[in-house]
């Protein structure tokens, strides 16, 4: 009997990333980054599990691809995690595949790049001043042109990692001495020996942050999701940007949510973006909303969010679209969900589990994760460190969902660390 084609993740698979189209009874495989540090999925129902070393050649990689197909016809590649949107891209266009080029990977993987394309698609207006600098020479001279307050980011990572603001020279310098120097360690520690750090300086846009997840066809149509509202660290007062919390519904005025998802589709046709899904974040200012970042893969919980919010199914959605299908987002229903990402605020070692009876007690609480363990580092995203907790709510009431977010906001004693 012919086998049905695979459905190929490349890097890592995570929870609720593939149940929908396991349930479908779809065949799925995975090659698993032997370096990376990121927790995979139980992979029980899997039908081929192949470990690769990411930081090697493309080659390497290919061979494996195809000795995969030699078993089993690949028939879309699918690619849920940032680092490796450009191998997810390589074995796309090597398998002949729907998918993004290898080009506009390149494209959305470069920050600096990707606002270039903004100016000049949409127009000036539709971003932030920004420069990719090399030097503390070309940093000085930028901020002479816009100012402060200044961002200083990576131009090639995810999570808000090693994202700061600065509000004068000397905190410009010193979070510049302190990127350079963490970039470097992330890279070797991440087995990204062959990736090269640069550092983006941006215009800091003042305003709340939002997000929107697109859906392109292969003609280049493209289907957004509702808009999801973020609490960043910034907003709580932190001097950082992790996100904190996503929250659905939106609470923004319908026309803005419509003028942001406009300006997504905007985004994601300047980027070239095809046959894929992207996940894009918008600051809404006082000129109206403008583009933060787009990545080419489905946004962090994003695949839970919708679930549980409003029946859609991103996955499947990203599926149909990578076997040359169109997509359909439509919500079945509204239910208001929130997912929260505490942070330690210090950096040390944990030294008791977070108080799980008291998350539990929380009047729209719907499930959690604990992600460390005591005697392992936590500390703020701007040292390079990921959310060491993931807790759940859902309930029929937005005013009581808000107020367990609030609530939790409020806990300064989730993680004690020595």
């Amino acid at each position: 009997m012919q086998k049905k084609p695979l459905v190929l993740y490349i890097g890592v698979v995570r929870q609720n990333e593939f149940e929908s189209l396991m349930q479908r009874e779809l065949p799925l495989g995975v090659i698993l980054d032997s370096n990376s540090t990121l927790r995979p999925a139980d992979l029980k129902a899997f039908c081929v599990v192949e470990h690769s070393d990411f930081s090697a050649s493309e080659e390497t990689i290919l061979r494996l691809v195809d000795s995969i197909q030699e078993k089993w016809p690949i028939g879309c590649v699918l690619v849920t995690h940032e680092r490796y949107v450009l191998t997810g891209a390589l074995v796309s266009e090597h398998l002949g595949l729907h998918g993004i080029s290898k080009e506009t990977a390149l494209v959305c993987l470069d920050k600096s790049i990707m606002h270039e394309r903004f100016v000049q698609y949409i127009g000036p207006e539709a971003t932030a001043r920004f420069k990719k600098v090399a030097s503390k020479e070309e940093l000085i001279e930028f901020v002479k042109e816009v100012g402060f307050p200044l961002i200083l980011k990576p131009t090639n990572l995810y999570n808000s990692l090693f994202v700061s603001l600065s509000q004068s020279p000397e905190e410009l310098l010193q979070n510049y001495e302190s990127i350079v120097h963490g970039l470097t360690d992330f890279s070797q520690k991440a087995g990204q020996y062959h990736v090269q750090p640069y550092i983006q300086a941006e215009e800091f846009l003042q305003g709340k942050t939002y997000s929107i997840d697109c859906i392109i066809d292969a003609a280049g149509h493209v289907t957004t999701t509702p808009v999801v509202d973020m609490i960043s660290g910034h907003d709580m007062g932190w001097n950082d940007f992790h996100h904190f919390a996503r929250v659905l519904p939106s609470r923004l005025a319908i026309s803005e949510q419509e003028a942001m998802s406009d300006l997504a589709r905007a985004g994601v046709q300047a980027l070239g973006i095809r046959s894929s899904i992207a996940h894009v974040e918008i600051v809404q200012t006082s000129q109206g909303p403008k583009l933060l970042e787009i990545g080419a893969r489905p946004g962090g919980n994003r695949a839970r969010m919708f679930d549980l919010s409003y029946g859609i199914d991103l996955i499947h959605a990203y599926y149909q679209v990578r076997m040359g299908n169109k997509a359909d987002v439509t919500p079945l229903r509204t239910m208001p969900t929130a997912v929260i990402s505490p942070y330690s605020r210090k950096q040390g070692m944990l030294t008791n589990s977070p108080d799980v009876e008291r998350i539990k007690k929380l009047k729209t609480y719907f499930s959690h994760e604990v992600k460390v363990k005591p005697g392992q580092m936590v500390g703020p995203s701007t040292l390079g460190y990921t959310a060491p907790l993931s807790i759940e709510l859902r309930g029929d009431n937005a005013d009581e969902l808000y107020a367990d977010v609030t609530r939790i906001q409020s806990w300064q004693d989730l993680f004690v660390v020595s």
